[in-house]
């Protein structure tokens, strides 16, 4: 089975973004004012919008972001160029995660100074959250070119080129960041980005090296138990001797819980969160083979967040395995509504295959599983998947066929579960007659 590696960087890095590199503390270029013209703004009214902008630094300082915002408001119908003013609330519509109105603001801004180098890595940001990597990444080069000697430039550019999938590029420039890192805060956020970019490279073993050294850099390293948690089911998927990974696994997720979570993250991820760890916690108890636990784990996630398509595809293959048809279909449905034209190139030909014959589309399933098998015809699970789809077409004579292949090419591990779960599967679905 594939892995999807970026679901639980991707939510982490919203948090990093918004909390950890986002406006507290102040960012490190102070913009340079635009002089506003002089003969339409008195001195009285000078004096007025500083200290309306003073005010509303206080107030985003305090979290207090709405009321901020109309301090900055009053500031721009008194001078709409005023650098400070623009920036500001720029930076409270971010908090806010308003990312279309904080565009509207940064693009406004860098048109009255077109070289702002907080104003290009804010927008830089913004165009992460929207999920446009390239703008983010062309904003961050010109921040950097700008001010190219500061951790936060250099940081921005690094995640941006990661965000592009230039991961070497992004994993070298954070090693190099980290020269420029003076706090303890900088350095564990480019240790967990360093982590996420080696999971998202599929670099697992990198991955593990760079979560244990965050570790040492936060007195509650929330995130860093939860990476390890990750990091440590997926090498236990895809290895045969996984029983001590997955008690790693297992205990990461105790140490987190142990860990006094950040509040900060909770509050910012929230219900998520917790989805990511029930999917996760669900993967377990499958590789264990705990598999009623496993299903309980896996409708937690999803009830808590149904739109999360791999602990989706996951339970659905779980369902149709266990022999439980009805409840399949009801997951697959929900999945071909949220891809209503799914490719038929896929990183995961098994469940996708899984998912269209529960769907009655037994062609088109069939036909997936053919395609994995000629591009991995040493892959037993190929042969297992489509056996199982044969078995609910009710073809003796495939399944049979194809099971035979699987159990003479399948690892222990995978003998084993299928010692385990083929009676569930007999017990609830009739077996193939001819």
């Amino acid at each position: 089975m594939k892995k999807f590696f970026y679901v639980l960087p991707a939510v982490i890095l919203v948090y990093i973004l918004t909390v950890l590199m986002g406006c507290t503390p102040k960012p490190e270029v102070t913009p340079t004012e635009s002089p506003s013209p002089a003969e339409t703004i008195s001195e009285s009214m000078r004096v007025r919008s500083d200290r309306l902008i003073a005010e509303g630094e206080r107030l985003y300082e305090d979290g207090r972001f709405e009321e901020a915002i109309k301090m900055y408001d009053e500031v721009l119908e008194i001078d709409d160029t005023n650098i400070s003013a623009l920036n500001g609330k720029a930076e409270c519509l971010v908090s806010l995660k308003k990312w279309e109105e904080a565009l509207v603001v940064l693009n406004r801004l860098l048109t009255v100074d077109p070289d702002h180098v907080n104003g290009l890595l804010v927008r830089s940001r913004v165009h992460l959250m929207m999920g446009n990597a390239d703008m983010a990444l062309a904003d961050t080069r010109r921040a950097t070119k700008n001010s190219p000697f500061t951790f936060r430039t250099n940081f921005d550019m690094a995640i941006s080129l990661i965000e592009a999938q230039k991961y070497d590029e992004g994993i070298h420039l954070l090693n190099k960041t980290m020269d420029l890192a003076e706090t303890f805060e900088q350095k564990y956020s480019v240790y967990v980005q360093l982590t996420m970019a080696s999971i998202n490279k599929g670099d697992l073993r990198e991955a593990e090296k760079y979560a244990k050294q965050s570790l040492e850099y936060d007195e509650s390293p929330t995130h860093a138990y939860i990476l390890l948690m990750d990091i440590y089911t997926d090498l236990g998927e895809e290895s045969e001797d996984n029983e001590e990974l997955i008690e790693k696994a297992m205990e990461m997720y105790e140490k987190y819980k142990e860990s006094d979570p950040d509040e900060k993250l909770i509050d910012f991820l929230g219900e998520k969160l917790r989805a990511k760890i029930y999917d996760k916690l669900g993967t377990i108890h499958r590789i264990r083979m705990e598999l009623d636990t496993a299903k309980e784990y896996y409708e937690k996630s999803l009830k808590i967040f149904p739109d999360n398509q791999v602990a989706l595809v996951n339970y659905i293959g779980l369902l149709a395995s266990m022999g439980y048809p009805d409840e399949a279909k009801k997951y697959a449905q929900t999945w071909l509504d949220m891809n209503p034209n799914p490719p038929m190139d896929t990183d995961d030909f098994g469940n996708q295959a899984i998912i269209y014959m529960m769907l009655g589309q037994d062609q088109k399933a069939i036909q997936l599983m053919n395609t994995a098998i000629n591009r991995e015809p040493d892959e037993a699970a190929n042969y297992g998947n489509r056996a199982l789809i044969y078995y609910y077409m009710g073809d003796k004579q495939a399944y049979d066929r194809d099971f035979q292949r699987f159990m003479v090419m399948a690892s222990n591990e995978e003998k084993k579960y299928t010692e385990k779960i083929l009676p569930m599967l007999k017990s609830r679905v009739k077996e193939p007659q001819q």
